[in-house]
Parts: C-alpha cells; sequence; structure tokens
C-alpha cells in the first residue's frame, strides 16, 4: 500500500483535442491485471523499466521507449522486481486512428487551407471494418526524435490544455505512418470470439453471463471458454468486466456520477464496482472522476 499512496497519477481528456485520453503515472510500482483497451494505446517511458505481456510475448520497455498496443488487445504491465516506474500512456480513438492512417497510406495527408490548416481535417473515405496494427509486433520502439516530440506534446496538453490540431495530427500521422499499417476485415479474433465480444458489449446494465453466451453460439461454456481465451488473451468473465469498466469510464469523463456509471455499467453492488474499476485502471472511481474534472469535459 506505501508503494500505491506513492504513485502520482493524472488523467486528461482535452476537449480540444476529443479523440485521444492521456494517463501519466509517476512513481508507480503497482503492477496491472491483464485487460484491453478499445482504443490505441502509445505509452511514453519517463523513467524506469517496465515488462509487458502481450498477444503472448514478453517485453522489456525502458526510459526513452515508446510502446504501442492496438486496439482490443489483451496486455498486463508490471514493474520488475517492484522497481518503480513513471510513463505516459495516450490513449487514441481506434476509428480516428482508422481513419488518420487510411489517409495516409491511400492520399498521404497534406495541409489545407480549407480546414484551417489540419490534416485531412474532413476525409470523406471511412474506412471502417479494418483496424491499424503495429508493423511485425514490434511494440516497442527507440526514436529517440519522435520521442520527444511526443512528450513535448503531452506536456504541453497537461499545462496548457491543448497544441495546434496541426501538430498533433501531424505528430500522430508520423508515429503510426512508421511504425504500423492497417488490415482489411475485422482483425485476428475470429467469429467466434468477435460474436461473444458483441453480445457482451450489447447491454453493459444486464450482464450476459457465460453461459447464456455460449449457449447462444451453440458451444459448451468449456469449449467457448477456451476458445476465447485462445481468441482474445483473455477468459469472457475477465473481458466483460473490462469491457464494463471501460465503459464505466466513458460515462465518468461526461460527468456522470460513480454510483450512476456503477449502475449504468451493470454494477449493482458499488463495492464489487471498485474492486474492478482498481483491478483494470490501477486507480478508485474517484480519483479518476477527480481528475477528468481537469479536462474541460461535461
Amino acid at each position: 500500500m506505501t508503494k500505491a499512496a506513492a504513485t502520482d497519477q493524472a488523467f486528461l481528456a482535452p476537449a480540444s483535442h476529443p479523440y485521444l485520453e492521456i494517463r501519466t503515472t509517476l512513481s508507480s510500482g503497482l503492477p496491472y491485471a491483464d485487460h484491453f483497451h478499445s482504443d490505441f494505446s502509445v505509452g511514453l517511458i519517463l523513467d524506469g523499466t517496465t515488462l509487458f505481456h502481450c498477444s503472448g510475448q514478453k517485453y522489456i520497455a525502458r526510459k526513452g521507449d515508446i510502446v504501442l498496443i492496438e486496439s482490443g488487445v489483451a496486455h498486463s504491465c508490471n514493474p520488475i522486481e517492484g522497481g518503480p516506474r513513471s510513463y505516459h500512456m495516450i490513449y487514441l480513438e481506434a476509428d480516428w486512428c482508422l481513419d488518420l492512417l487510411g489517409a495516409l497510406t491511400i492520399n498521404r495527408p497534406s495541409l489545407s487551407a480549407d480546414c484551417s490548416g489540419q490534416v485531412d481535417c474532413a476525409p470523406e473515405k471511412k474506412y471502417s471494418g479494418g483496424q491499424v496494427l503495429v508493423n511485425n509486433g514490434e511494440r516497442v520502439v527507440r526514436d529517440p526524435s519522435l520521442f520527444e516530440t511526443l512528450k513535448l506534446m503531452v506536456e504541453t496538453i497537461r499545462a496548457a490544455g491543448s497544441v495546434p490540431e496541426v501538430e498533433a495530427r501531424l505528430t500522430f500521422s508520423e508515429l503510426l505512418g512508421r511504425y504500423c499499417h492497417l488490415e482489411a476485415g475485422a482483425g485476428t479474433a475470429g467469429w467466434l470470439a468477435e460474436g461473444a465480444r458483441k453480445m457482451f458489449d450489447r447491454d453493459p446494465e444486464h450482464p450476459l453471463k457465460v453461459e447464456e453466451a455460449a449457449r447462444r453460439l451453440g458451444l459448451r461454456r468449456e469449449y467457448f471458454t477456451r476458445a476465447f481465451r485462445r481468441s482474445t488473451g483473455l477468459s469472457p468473465g475477465s473481458y466483460h468486466h473490462c469491457s464494463r469498466i471501460m465503459a464505466a469510464r466513458r460515462l465518468l469523463r461526461r460527468g456522470v456520477s460513480i454510483v450512476e456509471a456503477a449502475l449504468a455499467s451493470g454494477y449493482a453492488d458499488q463495492s464489487h464496482f471498485h474492486r474492478m474499476f482498481v483491478k483494470y485502471v490501477s486507480a478508485t472511481p474517484r480519483q479518476y472522476l477527480l481528475n477528468r474534472s481537469h479536462s474541460g469535459k461535461k
């Protein structure tokens, strides 16, 4: 508990850049449970060393490294021998990344006077049905110049609330264009996991039991559970809780109360909601809500 108390954490979702959220964690020895994000995650290791597991692989990220994790990919990030580490995490909306990289890949983005200097600020084509993947599974990259550019952008947003939109888009275009690519289709989760995920996500307020999900797919629970874990890296139960906590985070970000967010995401028991939130966010709902109040979002 001493390390948890000493950890400095802050969450920021700037109204000026609605497609991103920034989490800053300083001097943390906290471990994380296996989880996923619906966003594309970009980590900047500011100090220390962290070990993370992703898609069955182990990665070591050190000070100055950039960490890239695709939307929907299960992972866990842990300190090495309890040593503290500090980092910024940038969460980018998956669809926003898809459109940005799609425009970059197909048309090459350019500055347009029609949208006040923004990069492809209103692309006509929407690249639905695909996903942004990291090149060759290289989820830890060392690019000192880009690292410093991203770090400065984050620090400016934290201090001033925003950076020029053209600057943000050019920076993320460089990151995605250099280290990621587009893949058509629904991804690699497979029809079973995809079907189950849609059922789980349909109505967070009335959680679907694993037995019922398996029955609807015409499978035995044991087979369904094994296949789901192979496809997603998480058990159906862990996936469902993580998905519900992400829904609660989105509600808290909009200014909904903790009690209302818990109920809307299917947690009638507030203590259960609190435990699950800490497990998957490594912060309490109140800590998250208080930091949200500095985002400018209502």
